[in-house]
């Protein structure tokens, strides 16, 4: 099982991200800072219930996302490159892109040709479309006729990024009590026949410049059957919850400064996510 930095072999592929490029290297885990790191993580989740991971199937998930994902992202961390600006969740969530590029078609493709500059975007008013370009907002929407919808808050930490056939990539980003930061990304496609969500979650350590899968964070935001994760824009909860008719689910994941507690249970009219 990886946690954090650790694999049980202290041993781990790292997949790094240039800025036109990919390659993979093997490294050792052997490091105090990362074994403290670990040991941080196994005690931030506060009661967290986290049941067993369940074997992966050839699922619709596969058919939008690819297995090479779905089964490799746990075992890959992300290297990004050695004259990074900044750690934003912009630049973050296009490191993920870059090293999990996916299908043709999908949002971390749209995600990267737009940092290429490749389309036709022009910036639009989130929110209000049909209004002029508020310029000094922190909020970024930008439009491609022919491909989606790029939207970033590096202010508030989040991203949506969103295909026209409807696939959608969301990220936020918290900062830990540490000093590293927590990504989580969701990629989502429903319409009236298909409803999958696939769920992963990273540990960036700005020293080392390197994404670590977090499973911990990831089965927190899966633990409970049948509901959807919903990442927050502007406050640090996320919310879990249900759709359709009769028997309706809503619950809080409070952030406790360096993960998640325990789900918190509330009604419809309670439930709210900025």
């Amino acid at each position: 099982m990886l946690l954090g930095v650790m694999t049980a072999n202290a041993s781990t592929l790292k997949r790094k991200c240039s800025k036109e490029n990919l390659s993979l290297l093997c490294l050792k885990d052997t490091f105090d800072e990362q074994k403290q790191h670990k040991n941080n993580l196994d005690e931030s989740q506060d009661g967290c219930c986290c049941g067993e991971e369940e074997e992966d199937e050839a699922t619709v998930d596969e058919r939008y996302w690819g297995s090479e994902l779905i089964e490799g992202w746990k075992d890959m961390g992300i290297e990004l490159p050695g004259d990074l600006k900044n750690n934003n969740v912009k630049t973050l969530t296009l490191a993920f892109c870059k090293a999990w590029p996916g299908k043709e078609g999908n949002p971390q493709e749209l995600f990267i040709n737009f940092a290429k500059k490749k389309g036709q975007f022009k910036q639009f008013n989130y929110g209000y479309s049909d209004e002029p370009v508020i310029f000094e907002s922190s909020t970024k929407a930008f439009n491609d006729d022919n491909s989606g919808d790029v939207i970033f808050d590096n202010t508030n930490g989040w991203t949506r990024i969103e295909c026209l056939n409807g696939q959608v990539l969301e990220s936020a980003l918290w900062t830990r009590s540490d000093g590293h930061k927590l990504l989580i990304i969701s990629l989502a496609y429903e319409d009236s026949e298909v409803n999958t969500h696939l769920y992963v979650a990273y540990d960036y350590n700005p020293k080392t410049r390197t994404l670590t899968p977090d499973v911990t964070i990831q089965k927190c935001l899966t633990q409970i059957k049948g509901l959807t994760c919903q990442l927050p824009k502007n406050g640090k909860d996320v919310g879990l919850r249900n759709y359709g008719e009769g028997n309706l689910r809503f619950y809080y994941l409070r952030w406790n400064g360096y993960g998640f507690s325990k789900p918190e249970k509330t009604t419809e009219s309670a439930y709210y996510i900025p």
